[in-house]
């Protein structure tokens, strides 16, 4: 048995929906009902394709895999309606919204849990629910440079990260907020309000090098043990061999034991780097690999593309997986019982259809086949 399948998880995200698809994706995961509550007959946002290319867009497979689809027009009062009596089944709703706003109409933290006293309301914002800033806009950017992340990851500018940073990071603090609470509710009973701020989980890298926010920036020198280097397939090779073990251990399977003292040395330091790119640009990434990762020497493939499911590592651990014809990573979450089965289910789920599961899940509520047609007729599903 899935370790959350005991769990509902209703997910309340607007708009594109990644704060939110993040978060409850941790859930889906482990085996818990995840409800996405979508618009009816657009859904969210990421489901459309822009690429060109047949099929659901990538994101979407990625983020909603697992899941289950239910649409419903939560600006009207009916909708509204069926939303509250969702969310009196829910152990878990996830609420991206703008801070102080409902749900729908008459539908918030307050109003749910006078009905259902034992959810756990999770929030995630930009910047929180409350402070001088909660209720400025923002992208994940926006919440890299003002946690002061952006600056740390790239202290002369002009880095600008292709994928989202903070986001994935706020649903991970959410989450183990929401384990937390839900622990909490356990021993009393009781439900919780989650509050996280993309901002403050941008942050949280920064726990390690606290010196950075007094004002010293943290930085960590390129130097020959710890780099990339070019390669003669046109691949690179990732060094990091900054310890006098694994420098040793590469100097030694290079052949090239008076390089050991180069890195004591200040005057030797541009020699060693010459001649490491000279001799990693005369072999392909595949043999340096081979060659010297079994020594130790802390070296490694820069994987890009078809690389990661291509690489021998991963195809040993299956950390990727096909799906709905798009190759995702596998699930990080491997839980395993005293006796060795899975606590975690295989990513062998699509992404739903949307409103595909909308009339099981309003039946469930007791809503009758007569008003299903209804409610579908007035547009309301």
């Amino acid at each position: 048995m899935a370790a959350l399948s005991h769990l509902r998880v209703v997910d309340l995200s607007k708009g594109a929906g990644y704060p939110g698809g993040y978060s409850s994706l941790i859930y889906a995961e482990m085996g818990a009902e995840v409800i996405k509550v979508e618009a009816p007959g657009r859904g969210d946002s990421i489901r459309a394709n822009y690429s060109g290319t047949p099929g659901p867009a990538a994101a979407h497979v990625g983020l909603n895999h697992a899941k289950r689809s239910l649409t419903l027009d939560t600006r009207s009062s009916e909708g509204a309606e069926l939303l509250m009596d969702l969310l009196a089944t829910a152990d878990v709703a996830i609420d991206t919204g703008r801070p102080g706003a409902d749900v729908a109409p008459g539908v918030n933290y307050e109003t749910v849990v006078a009905r259902n006293p034992e959810i756990i309301w999770a929030q995630i914002s930009g910047f929180g629910q409350d402070g001088p800033s909660a209720p400025r806009p923002g992208h994940d950017l926006t919440y890299l440079a003002s946690s002061g992340l952006l600056a740390s990851l790239a202290p002369e500018g002009g880095f600008l990260p292709d994928l989202m940073l903070s986001v994935p990071m706020a649903a991970l603090v959410s989450a183990i907020s929401v384990l937390a609470a839900l622990e909490h509710r356990r021993e009393t009973g009781k439900g919780a309000r989650i509050d996280t701020a993309i901002e403050e989980a941008a942050m949280f890298p920064l726990f390690g090098a606290p010196g950075i926010l007094s004002g010293n920036l943290f930085s960590i020198p390129m130097t020959p043990d710890r780099r990339t280097y070019d390669c003669a397939d046109g691949k690179r090779i990732s060094l990091a061999a900054a310890e006098p073990r694994t420098w040793g251990a590469l100097c030694e399977g290079i052949g090239a034991p008076d390089l050991v003292d180069a890195l004591h040395n200040p005057a030797r330091l541009d020699e060693a780097t010459e001649r490491l790119e000279t001799l990693f640009a005369s072999q392909p990434a595949a043999h340096w690999v081979e060659l010297l990762g079994p020594l130790g020497a802390a070296l490694g493939p820069v994987n890009a593309g078809a690389d990661i499911a291509d690489d021998a590592h991963h195809r040993e651990r299956r950390s990727t997986v096909e799906l709905a014809g798009q190759t995702l990573p596998a699930s990080p979450f491997r839980l395993y019982d005293a006796g060795g089965e899975a606590l975690s289910p295989t990513q062998s789920i699509d992404p739903p259809e949307l409103g595909a599961d909308t009339e099981e899940i309003l039946g469930g509520l007791g809503v009758s086949l007569e008003r299903l047609a209804s409610l579908r007729e007035a547009g309301t599903i």
